[in-house]
């Protein structure tokens, strides 16, 4: 009896675990079906290569790239309602980042800028809400235009380069370029 308690206990913590890191089957079951009509043709892979689903959570798009069924980007932004584009909340962004630590924490990222210029950087981080973090594991986080929210484990830059090398079998679609289902 104490092994079974022992292992569900186990088990949900393993599934409470950051979505960085996930494999593609605990995503589904986070966040439902993948659904392709989520992604646009304008949009921009994650991570060339990789294989990337959608998902609508809670109102949320969540877009993953998963390289050898581990993901290794994430991008969070709010579904547009009658075409409109939401910006993410400072609450929202600390409760992603906080569902998103697993045993690590994030910090603000910090630059390098010379005091004279400290003032103006911190003005355009405000007026086009712009945010880096850093976890302490190395993965990242950056808020662009304060309307979209990607992560990356630390290995996610490496295994990029490996995927562009990689050449495409013959007549596969460019990234980015999806072919119409007929």
């Amino acid at each position: 009896m104490k092994f079974h308690i022992a292992l569900a206990a186990l088990s949900l913590t393993t599934f409470a675990h950051a979505r960085l890191g996930e494999t593609e089957g605990q995503s589904q079951l986070r966040y439902g079906q993948p659904r392709e009509d989520l992604t646009a043709p304008s949009d921009q892979p994650l991570m060339p290569g990789s294989i990337e689903k959608s998902y609508e959570f809670h109102g949320w798009r969540v877009r993953a790239a998963f390289v050898n069924g581990v993901c290794h980007r994430i991008e969070y932004a709010h579904i547009p309602v009658d075409g409109q584009l939401k910006q993410i909340a400072d609450a929202e962004i600390k409760t992603i980042l906080e569902a998103e630590k697993g045993r690590f924490s994030w910090k603000e990222e910090k630059t390098d800028t010379p005091p004279a210029l400290k003032g103006l950087e911190q003005g355009l981080k405000k007026a086009f809400k712009v945010n880096k973090w850093v976890r302490t594991d190395k993965a990242k986080a950056e808020l662009g235009l304060g309307l979209v929210l990607k992560l990356e484990t630390k290995e996610a830059d490496d295994l990029a380069r490996k995927l562009a090398k990689i050449p495409k079998p013959p007549g596969a679609p460019e990234p980015g370029k999806q072919i119409p289902k007929f």
